[in-house]
């Protein structure tokens, strides 16, 4: 995640002039038919069935800030993704420091956020400076982690405020680096704070504590027993379970309410699906839950775990960046980041594509 976000950093400065070029488990949730690009054959005046693992472009075409339908719209190294209720999906939309909205019928909008900087405000009169990862409590209020270790808060009328400056709520000293946030059912929001190996955990209130982990290292335990390193990704299932990408042990890591720290899957570097202790990852980033199952980013690959037994599964892409939409193995991405399920589907931040995709489950 480091390296990513330097290379994000050197596309923007070389003014784009480059081409960021049988389950064995259910999901817990019903699947209706949608429409894609591609479809099974439907016999017998059934309506045709999505296929699955098919990836699809749904927004997004080349790196740049436009609003619009579809590919009509521009963003630049999208980020972060949640949902709210209505299926809409919010995009942290990095290099344009800004905040989008996508509607189911892909239609994207600018919800907050102009330039670079830092400042409250209404919609576009707000700014952000690279903001990362994205969750919304139950009111519907949205939570961005940005730069320079500020949580900022957006109302569902747009008002952005910041409420939580991690700098002035933990130790002094430190330079805190949020990355991915989400939420559980008692909207306490956690931070997976990459630079530092630790998981914030944040009340409503606005308390700030140490949640998990302590030194750069790989150690299973409880709270500040445990280890990570370079914790990208997180995301919490219905149970309140927090679910860790620990990118730099390229291994997926379990936290229990009670703060206890498990390893799901993962073992060494490397791409091998399959049971946990076998399986490999190499790059993880973003994460999100749907029923029982975890998606996750993976280098260029969308990656799946069974939350019951550990087992890992590829969804799509391969071993090499692209941009190709297709079935499963023949799709193709380029370093994607975060993903949300949401109106049956997931939904994928194709980061160095500039665009976003949906595979269906």
């Amino acid at each position: 995640m480091k390296t990513l976000k330097i290379a994000i950093l050197l596309c923007i400065a070389a003014n784009f002039a480059i081409s960021c070029s049988s389950d064995e488990f259910s999901e817990n949730t019903p699947q209706s038919p949608q429409n894609y690009n591609t479809h099974k054959a439907g016999g017998g005046g059934n309506p045709p069935q999505p296929v699955a693992n098919n990836v699809v472009t749904i927004a997004g075409n080349q790196p740049g800030y436009a609003d619009g339908t579809g590919t009509a719209a521009l963003f630049m190294f999208p980020r972060g993704l949640c949902k709210d209720a209505s299926g809409n999906v919010y995009v942290a939309d990095y290099a344009n420091h800004k905040i989008r909205k996508i509607t189911p019928a892909n239609v994207v909008t600018t919800f907050a956020g102009s330039s670079n900087g830092y400042a409250n405000g209404t919609g576009t009169a707000a700014q952000f400076s690279y903001p990362f990862g994205l969750c919304m409590d139950s009111s519907g209020n949205l939570f961005v982690s940005e730069a320079y270790g500020r949580i900022r808060k957006i109302t569902p009328a747009g008002v952005v405020s910041t409420f939580v400056y991690l700098v002035a709520a933990l130790p002094p000293g430190i330079a805190y680096s949020p990355d991915d946030i989400c939420i559980d059912s008692l909207d306490n929001i956690y931070v997976a704070d990459v630079n530092n190996e630790l998981i914030h955990k944040i009340t409503p209130a606005g308390v700030v504590s140490t949640f998990a982990g302590s030194t750069l290292g790989y150690a299973d335990g409880t709270g500040t027993a445990a280890q990570f390193n370079n914790p990208a990704g997180i995301c919490t299932d219905s149970s309140d379970n927090i679910y860790v990408s620990d990118a730099g042990n390229v291994k997926v890591r379990a936290i229990s309410p009670a703060g206890v720290v498990t390893t799901l899957a993962g073992s060494t570097a490397g791409y091998n699906d399959g049971a946990p202790a076998s399986a490999q990852f190499n790059n993880l980033a973003g994460m999100c839950v749907n029923g029982n199952v975890i998606y996750v980013t993976d280098d260029h690959r969308i990656r799946k775990i069974a939350i019951t037994n550990g087992t890992v599964y590829t969804m799509a892409g391969g071993a090499f960046a692209g941009d190709v939409d297709a079935v499963g193995a023949n799709a193709r991405f380029n370093a994607p980041q975060g993903v949300v399920f949401a109106n049956s589907k997931l939904y994928v931040a194709d980061t160095f594509n500039s665009k976003i995709k949906t595979v269906t489950p």
